[in-house]
């Protein structure tokens, strides 16, 4: 049996590829993410929505073109049967995601954290129900032996990182989420360089983040990792030279030469 199914709505935000969301929404950050109705639909759709704290979107893959049965998860080292995870390799490509909801404006609901890629075509949009939607007593079923790490931030690289998004915003640069995207890459296994770009150095780790360098320590009893500097991806020679393909190059002029 077949289904048409249209999107009502898009999704806008900061994350434009994989890499950079975290696994559950619960995990990131608030990026000032919102959803805006298609005009197709009426607006008065959403009325009463807003007495509610948080919803579901349920939502389309856009970037997935095939299926497996069996998939390798982020946060596991075995393949795991395609309905036992949360994997985007799905027959439908349905996703689905619990947000918090800030406000709705108009054609626009405005969100906490989230797991979605910017311009995700949004299928549905349900509240969520505290008396039936949380179950007290259930099982993560394989889910539970896994381990994560906690990330921080020294105080420098914090620095470094809002006056880097203010260089960003000041020369009409794509926005990068900084802490999100460390904390979802580092926070399971952060040295495992088969998955990332993570390159081992003397006493420490350095994470590579498009043309910039995170360098981290990593204290495995204690399920730490601490991003304690920023850096520059580019060398003294490239920074020499005219090319500028990303146009970021004064940004690291300013920031680290």
């Amino acid at each position: 049996m077949n289904f048409n199914i249209e999107a009502i709505a898009t999704f806008r935000g900061l994350a434009t590829q994989n890499f950079e969301t975290p696994r559950q929404a619960s995990l990131a950050e608030d990026s000032g993410s919102y959803v805006e109705l298609d005009t197709k639909i009426d607006p008065i759709s959403l009325k009463d929505l807003e007495s509610f704290s948080h919803i579901w979107l349920l939502y389309v893959f856009s970037k997935s073109a095939d299926w497996k049965s069996l998939v390798l998860p982020p946060r596991g080292k075995e393949k795991r049967g395609v309905f036992a995870t949360r994997s985007n390799y799905r027959p439908n490509f349905i996703g689905m995601s619990c947000v918090e909801l800030k406000r709705v404006d108009g054609r626009k609901i405005f969100i906490g954290s989230s797991d979605l890629l910017d311009k995700t075509p949004i299928i549905d949009i349900k509240p969520y129900l505290p008396y039936s939607d949380q179950v007290i007593d259930a099982s993560s079923g394989w889910t539970a032996d896994i381990s994560s790490f906690t990330v921080n931030f020294t105080d420098e690289v914090l620095a470094q990182i809002n006056h880097c998004r203010d260089l960003l915003k000041k020369n009409s640069l794509k926005d990068i989420d900084f802490t999100n995207i460390l904390k979802n890459q580092l926070s399971y296994e952060p040295t495992d360089s088969n998955r990332k770009r993570v390159r081992a150095l003397v006493d420490d780790f350095e994470f590579a983040l498009r043309t910039f360098r995170f360098r981290f320590s990593f204290d495995e009893e204690n399920h730490l990792v601490t991003i304690q500097s920023m850096s520059s991806g580019y060398s003294k020679k490239e920074m020499e030279s005219t090319e500028d393909p990303y146009g970021d190059k004064g940004i690291h002029k300013e920031l680290f030469f």
